[in-house]
């Protein structure tokens, strides 16, 4: 006799959120590429036995047997027991956006099916840490081994996010890949580095995947820095410079006293990622005491984003690319690709679909920058 159980990419119980404003008791994204739909009444009690199972086929009705295989058709029920995506739990939202919520789980799900490692930073997970008032963000970030960031890009376009044209797609100064959806209203971002981490991508990513911790989201476990890493992530991100922008004082002491809160532990993780002299003026502001200083330069990866203007940041940034390939780069920013020059553009509110004008346009604004 067939055996039947819950399967899902994510799940919420929304039946005593008080946000509800639906008739759905229970929120539920399927292993196909879908979005999420709302379960209730009797089809929302059927599959919450499932969740509970297995159930015996020969314990259903005939009704509910033709209910259940369409269940399994849609993605949200399995007759194997061991499914990787087996729902043995249906826990309330977390996040004030279910579908938000439901972003990391999916992303969490893929990934765990695709063997990726990953690591979801900032955005909720430090609210929920305690590390910012904030709670919502409007995208989704994740550290992934960087051996296997192109393949999450991949795994995900199904589901519908496509990576955003950019200058510096493929070129070692790019540090994550940016992907829009077509309706999921969240945007991903997929870190392989961290600028200002002298460190080589594949160390640091093995460094914070040493001091992780579990959260849960829309019922599915997903791995997150610890407290103390986070705060070293957290402090990179608010003092990341910005070309032509002077450093922000007030961004400065807020991550000192968000690292302060990672106490001696994110002190020496800064040091092993190789980021403290990035940090160097906010790791004297935390750990007076216990910080005596860098001895090495911050990293090209974040000395280019100081410069006063573009065109010397970006002949700075060339220095992170091989030599033989820097003339091909160069060309590269000057003349972009057709689909870059427009999305350039489109980001400065510039509107045209000439690719002849955008590129000069872009020109136009790196020779003004210049001066």
């Amino acid at each position: 006799m067939t055996d039947w159980v819950a399967v899902a990419y994510g799940v919420l119980d929304l039946r005593e959120w008080p946000q509800n404003s639906s008739e759905a008791e229970i929120m539920v994204l399927a292993t196909k590429p879908t979005e999420p739909i709302g379960l209730s009444g009797p089809t929302a009690a059927l599959w919450l036995r499932l969740v509970d199972g297995p159930v015996s086929e020969g314990d259903l009705d005939s009704a509910d047997v033709e209910l259940v295989r369409e269940f399994e058709a849609f993605g949200i029920a399995s007759q194997d027991e061991h499914h990787p995506a087996r729902t043995r739990r249906v826990s309330p939202p977390r996040l004030s956006s279910p579908l938000h919520e439901m972003v990391y789980a999916l992303v969490g799900s893929v990934a765990r099916e695709e063997g990726i490692p990953l690591i979801f930073i900032k955005g909720p997970v430090l609210h929920v840490q305690g590390l910012r008032e904030r709670e919502h963000s409007g995208d989704v970030d994740v550290w992934v081994d960087p051996q296997r960031s192109e393949d999450l890009v991949h795994s995900l376009t199904s589901w519908g996010w496509l990576p955003v044209p950019d200058v510096w797609s493929g070129i070692p100064i790019d540090h994550s890949i940016t992907l829009k959806p077509d309706s999921w209203g969240c945007e991903l971002d997929i870190h392989h580095h961290f600028p200002g981490v002298s460190l080589p991508e594949e160390e640091a990513f093995a460094e914070l995947a040493a001091r992780t911790m579990h959260m849960e989201f829309a019922s599915v476990d997903v791995t997150v820095p610890s407290t103390p890493a986070h705060t070293v992530i957290e402090a990179l991100n608010l003092t990341r410079p910005e070309i032509g922008v002077p450093p922000n004082q007030e961004r400065r002491k807020h991550a000192a006293m968000i690292l302060k809160g990672g106490g001696l532990d994110a002190l020496e993780f800064t040091v092993r990622l190789k980021a403290d002299a990035a940090l160097e003026d906010t790791l004297r502001s935390a750990f007076p005491e216990d910080f005596h200083g860098s001895s090495s330069k911050p990293p090209l990866n974040w000395r280019w984003r100081e410069e006063k203007n573009q065109a010397r940041a970006y002949l700075l940034a060339l220095r992170l690319v091989p030599r033989g390939s820097r003339a091909k780069v160069l060309f590269r920013l000057i003349w972009p690709k057709s689909d870059v020059a427009i999305a350039s553009n489109s980001r400065v509110g510039a509107q045209t679909n000439k690719v002849l004008a955008a590129r000069l346009q872009r020109l136009s604004r790196a020779f003004k920058s210049h001066r």
